[in-house]
């Protein structure tokens, strides 16, 4: 009977016990920050000894506000940034000159088609530059000039196929020092904007081309509005299996293209191209390394709009550098 209460007791005794050694923590930790507090509260402050270490940081700090009120006042800030680095696209830029291109070249026009996705010249540039010469003077001798300039340059003689650039050593020259297999030319070529004679892709007005090649220039940014339609975005979505729920497509008062997506399963994309790894560079954010691959051909076309602004800003990091001259860009594996 004894052995029976003993552990009928036993119980309560372990409870009561854990509680007692929480009770008597708390208690220490309640000790604890009322010490903490009566110090703090009884400590003897000399404030002239803080004001006279303050004081000169105090003083710096009213001066650079000073300074940058008077800054402000005298060259105020662009109050529309953004709208000064926005520009409209349209389809109708690259399709004019396109279309009078393949009437006068026919059979080269292919070529130079091949030219442009090689990266052989600026192409793109030229082609804007002629369209905006056009829309002042009214003329078509510059497609002409053009035309002469290309066939001196040998665009008109681009081979139906190259020999890709060797595949890099796949790790660090034992001579050089250097990682030669990173940011090396891997033969990629890139989407036609103004020689895309079937269906030209949206881009930025020979107007606005100067000004938006500007804005990239000092800002480092700039905004094409439409130049991927929503009906393209639901064409990359759809081949990138990326799809909105059910609630969000209810939801939607506008296209469904423009739905919010909440959730992404790269299993999909990996059931095509198995070797395909994501990248998380943050949590929640993944990054799928695409050039070469199955789904390159897909993402490619999004940036067809953008090549004459490209072409540009190439060309004026090129003029800007002497060193710049004889080096041809190109896309890396990384780019």
């Amino acid at each position: 009977s004894f052995f029976l209460a003993v552990v009928a007791v036993a119980p309560v005794l372990a409870v009561v016990l854990i509680s007692n050694q929480l009770n008597a923590l708390m208690e220490g930790v309640a000790y604890e920050l009322r010490q903490t507090c009566y110090e703090f509260l009884t400590l003897k402050t000399d404030w002239r000894r803080i004001s006279r270490r303050v004081a000169p940081l105090a003083a710096a700090a009213a001066l650079g506000t000073g300074v940058l009120w008077a800054r402000k006042r005298q060259v105020p800030p662009n109050s529309d940034f953004l709208g000064g680095c926005t520009f409209r696209c349209d389809s109708r830029y690259g399709g004019d000159i396109s279309k009078q291109l393949q009437e006068q070249l026919k059979s080269d026009f292919s070529a130079l088609q091949r030219a442009a996705r090689r990266l052989r010249g600026p192409i793109e540039r030229d082609l804007m530059r002629a369209h905006l010469t056009m829309t002042k003077d009214g003329g078509t001798s510059v497609v002409n000039d053009l035309i002469q300039d290309w066939r001196q340059t040998g665009y008109f003689s681009e081979p139906l196929t190259v020999q890709r650039p060797r595949e890099a050593f796949p790790g660090i020259d034992l001579i050089s020092q250097v990682d030669e297999s990173y940011g090396r030319d891997i033969g990629t070529e890139v989407p036609l904007c103004m020689p895309e004679a079937s269906r030209p892709p949206q881009t930025v007005s020979s107007q606005d081309w100067a000004a938006a090649a500007d804005a990239l220039e000092r800002h480092g940014a700039v905004v094409l509005r439409s130049m991927i339609s929503l009906e393209e975005v639901g064409q990359l979505r759809a081949r990138l299996h990326l799809q909105s729920s059910m609630l969000d497509l209810a939801r939607c008062k506008g296209s469904p293209h423009a739905a919010p997506l909440r959730e992404f399963s790269a299993k999909p994309l990996q059931a095509e191209d198995e070797d395909l790894e994501p990248f998380v560079s943050t949590p929640g954010r993944q990054h799928f390394y695409l050039r070469g691959r199955i789904f390159e051909e897909a993402v490619a076309s999004a940036q067809a709009g953008a090549m004459p602004l490209v072409w540009e800003h190439l060309c004026r990091q090129q003029a800007a550098r002497q060193d710049m001259e004889a080096m041809r860009p190109y896309i890396s594996e990384v780019q």
